[in-house]
């Protein structure tokens, strides 16, 4: 039986941080050590993420910032690319304010959620929840989207089949 609740009731949902220029450039840039510092620049719009922009949090520091947890999905939540660029984080990741971390809990499929993110069902909810002279969707807004969910089992049978149909229009695509 399909359950349909608020994103926020079934994932995890938090805003990163901004770093000011100046301390990014002391503190963060060409770090050896640490987790990646991912900015809204670093998700493409192809949903691939640039872990290696030069940015990185030393573990000394990552108190101050927030975390995205390997299998979060990572949605702009402000500017020309809200809505727009989204991606599936393969690995932890400290993240910039403009962006959201999407962490399913345990009712939910990380690739699921994923993909509903990038459903009409999703984006019509985000078109209607934009706001601003920037153009962009609060926190509290995106918390409460809805989402329609089987259960953990179907989910895992649908992102197969997901999965296996991406794949083979990359496979269709890197040909041409």
């Amino acid at each position: 039986m399909w359950k349909i609740t608020k994103l926020g009731d079934i994932c995890k949902i938090q805003s990163g941080n901004s770093i000011p220029v100046k301390e990014k450039e002391v503190l963060y840039r060409n770090v050896n050590e640490g987790l990646p510092y991912v900015a809204t620049k670093d998700v493409g719009f192809d949903g691939v993420i640039d872990y290696e922009n030069g940015v990185r949090i030393p573990p000394n520091h990552s108190s101050k910032f927030r975390l995205s947890k390997k299998n979060s999905i990572l949605v702009c939540g402000e500017g020309g690319s809200a809505g727009r660029k989204i991606a599936f984080s393969n690995k932890d990741c400290h993240f910039v304010n403009k962006l959201f971390s999407i962490n399913p809990g345990s009712e939910m499929a990380s690739k699921y959620v994923y993909y509903y993110t990038q459903s009409s069902d999703f984006q019509n909810q985000f078109k209607k929840a934009m706001h601003g002279l920037i153009g962009g969707v609060s926190l509290l807004k995106i918390k409460g989207f809805q989402i329609t969910y089987p259960p953990f089992s179907e989910q895992q049978l649908i992102v197969a089949k997901l999965d296996t149909a991406f794949a083979k229009i990359n496979m269709q695509i890197a040909a041409i």
